[in-house]
């Protein structure tokens, strides 16, 4: 979170509050919530050259929050909640900050299966589904999970099931490489050819965390957008404040 306030240009603040008074600290209300607005807005352009893809969920993640004649300050940061999904400071955060990424919620999903182990992380394999902005797709995910515990379920019955259902849901039937297995590096795979015995990749698991570089450069562009603009916006509205005081013969 990033903090909009006179703290550079406090003498030039002081001095109008000294001379215009409440004429002052209005303008600095409006002149801070107005670069506030142009920061957020300057911010969610930047994402689009920085993210492949990002989602609409992602280019709405900042919000603003305002200043008032008693805060003369705003603040811009990420979205720190969200109804559904990830909230976009747990993602975006170490894009800005760079370090070891925490565990994404599909992460969390299949660690509460069982499928994968404690502390570790899943990565895109050659067969993942790739959504529009190129994350893992929902569907083949959930497809996925239902085959493998599916799967699981069906080991403690399997005496009767018939050999016909078994090798009909071995056609497209996703599995998880534990651990240890000697064949398969650990992840889920898909069974493919003509009787299911080639195994497809669509995640791999791994025990280190992958790690972000910074690479949003999100305070660079926020005091480069607070520099250019804050004193020329409150010179503005104090100049507006200041007249229209005068026209209705008090001041704010």
């Amino acid at each position: 979170m990033f903090t909009i306030d006179f703290g550079r240009d406090a003498r030039e603040f002081e001095r109008a509050m000294q001379t215009f008074g409440r004429d002052a600290k209005w303008a600095a209300v409006v002149a801070t919530n107005k670069v506030a607005g142009m920061v957020k807005d300057r911010l969610t352009g930047e994402l689009p050259s920085i993210f492949d893809r990002p989602t609409p969920f992602t280019m709405r993640s900042m919000f603003v929050r305002r200043a008032s004649m008693a805060k003369l300050f705003a603040e811009v940061g990420f979205k720190d909640f969200a109804a559904k999904g990830t909230p976009a400071t747990k993602y975006l955060r170490p894009q800005v900050d760079g370090g070891a990424r925490r565990a994404k919620r599909f992460e969390r999903l299949l660690q509460s299966a069982g499928i994968l182990p404690s502390g570790w992380f899943a990565m895109p394999g050659d067969n993942a589904e790739l959504d529009a902005f190129g994350n893992m797709s929902r569907g083949q995910l959930t497809k996925a999970l239902s085959h493998i515990r599916s799967f699981a379920a069906d080991r403690g019955q399997n005496r009767s099931q018939t050999r016909k259902s078994r090798g009909k849901r071995r056609k497209e039937q996703y599995f998880a490489a534990k651990p240890g297995n000697p064949g398969l590096a650990p992840g889920i795979y898909k069974r493919a050819g003509a009787k299911g015995r080639d195994a497809q990749p669509v995640l791999f698991f791994v025990r280190k965390a992958p790690t972000y570089r910074k690479r949003f450069p999100f305070d660079r562009i926020t005091a480069a957008v607070v520099k250019q603009h804050l004193l020329p916006e409150f010179r503005a509205a104090l100049e507006q404040a200041v007249a229209t005081s005068r026209a209705k013969g008090f001041r704010r």
